[in-house]
């Protein structure tokens, strides 16, 4: 990463977390247009999983984080598969993630 890169992070990192919100969105339009269509339905399931430790001894570094909100419980899981199989057959075709104990 360059210097003018991490000095404009460090900047971005002193922004209220709203603006700091709303910078990173900019640039992601699409995530952006789908989490306003989500939240204005408030009937919503977002995951995200993310790479970061918190902690330089944690054994891993992959985070995952989930927010329901008037979202059919009965839903999640085969939602979730739903998302495993169209991110298989779109970017890991041999993938099995229709096998037990998938992850």
């Amino acid at each position: 990463m360059d210097v003018m890169k991490k000095q404009k992070l460090r900047k971005d990192k002193m922004l209220p977390p709203s603006e700091r919100l709303t910078a990173l969105l900019a640039s992601r339009p699409g995530l952006r247009d789908k989490l306003i269509e989500a939240f204005e339905t408030e009937r919503f399931l977002v995951t995200l999983s993310f790479q970061k430790k918190y902690k330089p001894d944690d054994p891993n570094d992959l985070q995952h984080f989930w927010l329901r909100q008037g979202f059919p419980v009965n839903d999640v899981i085969p939602s979730l598969r739903h998302v495993a199989a169209d991110f298989a057959a779109k970017e890991m075709p041999n993938a099995e993630v229709g096998a037990e104990g998938w992850h």
